[in-house]
């Protein structure tokens, strides 16, 4: 399924009224961003306006925010990590995959 940048604003400000009153700003990235349109996915980066007490609360919060949104994630940060290990990356960035609408969002939290 293809993502277009009309459909990734349209959700964005959908997102964005769902998360800001919990304290999380999004933003559109990737080739929805930069082409118009991706057959892959979604990416979209979520950072806090305000400091937690902890990444792992930040985190947690989200999950359940964006569950409650009708996201349905499909993996986890820790099965992103292992993969990533699988073919010799370091990263620990925070990244987890949902399906919304039966297209793939790829989530990423900045701290």
């Amino acid at each position: 399924m293809v993502w277009t940048r009309d459909e990734a604003v349209e959700l964005l400000t959908r997102l964005w009224d769902h998360l800001a009153p919990a304290g999380f700003h999004v933003a559109l990235t990737g080739s929805v961003l930069t082409k118009g349109f991706s057959k892959k996915d979604l990416d979209v980066i979520v950072y806090p306006r305000q400091t937690f007490t902890s990444y792992e609360l930040e985190a947690n919060l989200l999950s359940n925010l964006l569950k409650s949104f009708g996201m349905i994630k499909i993996f986890d940060r820790d099965f992103i990590i292992a993969r990533w290990r699988e073919k010799g990356s370091e990263d620990t960035k925070w990244v987890e995959v949902y399906k919304h609408e039966g297209k793939r969002i790829d989530v990423f939290l900045l701290k």
